[in-house]
Protein backbone atom coordinates (compact mmCIF):
# COMPACT_ATOMS: atom_id res chain seq x y z
CA UNK A 1 0.00 0.00 0.00
CA UNK A 2 1.63 3.49 -0.77
CA UNK A 3 -0.49 6.71 0.35
CA UNK A 4 0.42 9.96 -1.87
CA UNK A 5 1.52 12.76 0.08
CA UNK A 6 1.53 15.59 -2.50
CA UNK A 7 4.28 17.84 -1.87
CA UNK A 8 2.23 20.85 -1.11
CA UNK A 9 0.49 19.22 1.92
CA UNK A 10 3.85 19.01 3.77
CA UNK A 11 5.35 21.83 3.40
CA UNK A 12 7.84 21.73 0.34
CA UNK A 13 6.20 23.62 -2.18
CA UNK A 14 4.00 26.32 -0.18
CA UNK A 15 3.69 28.28 -3.69
CA UNK A 16 2.44 26.06 -6.57
CA UNK A 17 2.65 27.18 -10.12
CA UNK A 18 0.46 29.29 -11.39
CA UNK A 19 -2.43 27.31 -13.07
CA UNK A 20 -1.52 23.87 -10.96
CA UNK A 21 -4.80 25.35 -8.09
CA UNK A 22 -6.69 25.38 -10.44
CA UNK A 23 -6.64 22.94 -12.55
CA UNK A 24 -6.50 20.78 -9.67
CA UNK A 25 -9.63 22.46 -8.38
CA UNK A 26 -11.41 21.36 -11.58
CA UNK A 27 -10.12 17.30 -10.63
CA UNK A 28 -11.94 17.64 -7.79
CA UNK A 29 -14.97 15.89 -8.16
CA UNK A 30 -17.13 12.62 -6.78
CA UNK A 31 -15.67 10.45 -9.20
CA UNK A 32 -12.14 11.57 -8.71
CA UNK A 33 -12.30 10.86 -4.97
CA UNK A 34 -13.50 7.19 -5.52
CA UNK A 35 -10.81 5.13 -3.84
CA UNK A 36 -9.42 4.08 -0.47
CA UNK A 37 -9.06 6.93 2.40
CA UNK A 38 -6.31 6.67 5.45
CA UNK A 39 -8.36 9.73 8.20
CA UNK A 40 -6.23 11.55 10.34
CA UNK A 41 -3.18 9.82 10.06
CA UNK A 42 -0.06 10.84 7.93
CA UNK A 43 1.81 8.49 6.07
CA UNK A 44 4.72 9.82 8.42
CA UNK A 45 2.91 8.29 11.43
CA UNK A 46 3.48 4.59 10.29
CA UNK A 47 2.01 1.55 12.11
CA UNK A 48 1.55 3.23 15.63
CA UNK A 49 -1.30 5.81 14.54
CA UNK A 50 -2.49 3.77 11.40
CA UNK A 51 -5.52 6.45 11.36
CA UNK A 52 -9.04 5.26 10.20
CA UNK A 53 -10.34 4.33 6.79
CA UNK A 54 -12.58 4.83 4.73
CA UNK A 55 -13.84 4.21 0.87
CA UNK A 56 -15.60 6.69 -1.41
CA UNK A 57 -17.64 5.15 -4.15
CA UNK A 58 -17.81 7.10 -7.52
CA UNK A 59 -21.38 8.71 -6.09
CA UNK A 60 -19.69 9.85 -3.04
CA UNK A 61 -20.71 7.23 -0.63
CA UNK A 62 -18.25 6.84 2.25
CA UNK A 63 -17.96 2.92 3.74
CA UNK A 64 -16.42 2.17 6.97
CA UNK A 65 -13.98 -0.41 7.96
CA UNK A 66 -15.32 -3.52 6.96
CA UNK A 67 -17.73 -2.22 4.36
CA UNK A 68 -20.13 -0.39 6.97
CA UNK A 69 -22.00 2.26 5.49
CA UNK A 70 -21.33 5.88 6.78
CA UNK A 71 -24.27 8.13 5.50
CA UNK A 72 -23.59 10.81 7.49
CA UNK A 73 -20.38 11.07 5.70
CA UNK A 74 -21.35 10.68 2.22
CA UNK A 75 -19.94 13.45 -0.11
CA UNK A 76 -22.28 15.71 -1.66
CA UNK A 77 -21.00 18.00 -4.97
CA UNK A 78 -23.64 21.07 -5.16
CA UNK A 79 -23.84 22.90 -8.64
CA UNK A 80 -21.12 25.07 -7.80
CA UNK A 81 -18.57 22.30 -7.50
CA UNK A 82 -17.71 22.63 -3.59
CA UNK A 83 -17.82 18.74 -2.39
CA UNK A 84 -19.01 18.48 1.53
CA UNK A 85 -20.99 16.31 3.83
CA UNK A 86 -23.70 17.20 5.65
CA UNK A 87 -22.30 15.60 8.82
CA UNK A 88 -18.86 17.59 8.58
CA UNK A 89 -20.62 20.83 7.37
CA UNK A 90 -23.16 20.95 10.12
CA UNK A 91 -20.14 20.73 12.91
CA UNK A 92 -18.51 23.65 11.07
CA UNK A 93 -15.79 21.79 9.03
CA UNK A 94 -15.03 23.28 5.42
CA UNK A 95 -13.20 21.27 2.90
CA UNK A 96 -10.45 23.69 1.97
CA UNK A 97 -10.28 23.64 -1.93
CA UNK A 98 -7.03 25.77 -2.25
CA UNK A 99 -5.22 22.68 -0.44
CA UNK A 100 -6.81 19.67 -1.52
CA UNK A 101 -6.71 17.80 -4.58
CA UNK A 102 -7.39 14.10 -6.02
CA UNK A 103 -4.99 12.20 -3.76
CA UNK A 104 -5.23 14.75 -0.47
CA UNK A 105 -8.39 16.29 1.13
CA UNK A 106 -7.70 18.86 3.70
CA UNK A 107 -10.57 19.85 5.69
CA UNK A 108 -10.28 22.73 8.44
CA UNK A 109 -12.67 24.26 10.68
CA UNK A 110 -12.06 27.48 13.08
CA UNK A 111 -10.17 26.87 16.14
CA UNK A 112 -9.12 23.13 15.32
CA UNK A 113 -6.30 21.61 13.93
CA UNK A 114 -6.88 20.66 10.09
CA UNK A 115 -7.69 16.91 9.06
CA UNK A 116 -5.96 15.41 6.53
CA UNK A 117 -7.38 12.74 4.14
CA UNK A 118 -4.75 10.55 2.26
CA UNK A 119 -5.71 8.78 -0.78
CA UNK A 120 -4.21 5.22 -0.44
CA UNK A 121 -2.72 3.72 -3.44
CA UNK A 122 -2.21 -0.26 -4.29
CA UNK A 123 0.31 -1.14 -6.51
Amino acid sequence: VAVVLPRAVVGLDASPTPGTASAALAALSLRSLRGRWRLGASPEDGAEHPGHNVTVDDRGRVLGEGGSQEPDWDLVQDQNGTIFSHERRSGGWALDRTRSSVDVLVWRRKGQAEEIWYRERYD
